[in-house]
């Protein structure tokens, strides 16, 4: 696959093995180049030495201040985009991130098609800018914006089904309902499925009565 601009090499710390092997093989899938650390002295020291896009950064071990990683990993490489991953989705912690300079923030039980997404928005120049305000205030693309192909899958995420689900639904190419999604997230400015969801419950509930 070719690959994602003229610098895509993507630094990956977390301290989860499991799930750093198979973040860095669907990255690699995707066309980036990764390199992967398992602690943040090493990732500093790989900031320090050479120039990444993006570092992706798993937040969830005890003892582990990713505050001021975040804060010393911006000092120190500000042109890389960050992308904060964790198991967590409290909107304390999700804002406490954005704050600190985070570019994007996604939670561990996205699927792999969703990380590739957050981490092609990083890279490309013309994404939505993701805001440090809760997800209720923020102001959101009207809904006529869409085509009626978009709402139908918005519709059938909704549902929880998943993109092979999907295309057998409106009888498409999985390649298609991954298209269609890449678009959708641009229009509705959003990183993933979940969040998809969410804001399409949230029209919903804010639309006209």
């Amino acid at each position: 696959m070719r690959p994602m601009g003229s610098n895509n090499h993507i630094l990956v710390l977390d301290h989860e093995p499991v799930w750093l092997k198979a973040l860095k093989s669907t990255l690699e899938g995707a066309g980036l180049a990764v390199t992967t650390a398992a602690s943040a002295t090493e990732a500093l020291k790989l900031l320090r030495d050479r120039r990444f896009a993006v570092a992706m950064v798993g937040i969830d071990r005890d003892g582990f201040d990713w505050e001021r990683f975040l804060e010393r990993a911006k000092a120190r490489a500000s042109a890389c985009k960050l992308i904060v991953v964790s198991h967590q989705d409290s909107p304390a912690t999700v804002g406490r991130a954005l704050e600190l300079g985070a570019d994007s923030y996604v939670v561990k039980r996205v699927e792999p098609e969703d990380l590739v997404f957050a981490v092609r928005q990083s890279l490309s120049p013309a994404v939505y800018q993701v805001s440090s305000q809760p997800a209720r205030r923020r102001q959101r693309a009207p809904q006529q914006a869409l085509t009626s192909r978009e709402q139908e899958i918005l519709g059938l995420l909704a549902e929880g089904c998943s993109n092979a689900e999907i295309a057998e639904r409106l009888s498409i190419k999985e390649a298609t309902v991954k298209g269609h999604l890449w678009r959708l997230y641009r229009k509705i400015g959003v990183g993933s499925r979940t969040a998809a969801v969410s804001w399409a419950s949230a029209s919903r509930s804010s639309g006209p009565s």
